[in-house]
């Protein structure tokens, strides 16, 4: 099974910013329990922004698309309220009535 594709974004850029840190590590600028505190920061970020691009992307794959000639957010209420207003206009008697000869 391979891993989604904004797993593996994230887990390149994650070794591109860990690679100054490894670096810094094999030539002494940095102590190894400093290289570890910057990695498992590396770490957590990684995982937060893996996780909200994902959850970002699953909400714009979720939500439908807009319906032509509809108000946003009115949704199938609007529709059924505007076939009732008319029904119960067509059923009126002043609605029905012939004028007067």
């Amino acid at each position: 099974m391979t891993a989604p594709p904004v797993r593996r974004l994230v887990a390149t850029a994650g070794l591109l910013v860990l690679a100054p840190v490894g670096a810094m590590l094999a030539l002494g600028e940095l102590s190894p329990e400093d290289a570890a505190v910057r990695a498992a920061v590396t770490l957590v970020i990684c995982l937060v922004v893996a996780r909200a691009i994902s959850a970002g992307l699953r909400s714009l794959v979720a939500t439908p698309p807009p319906v032509a000639g509809e108000a946003p957010g009115a949704g199938g209420a609007a529709v059924a309220q505007r076939g009732n207003a008319s029904s119960a206009a067509s059923t009126t008697t002043g609605s029905n009535a012939e004028p007067a000869s």
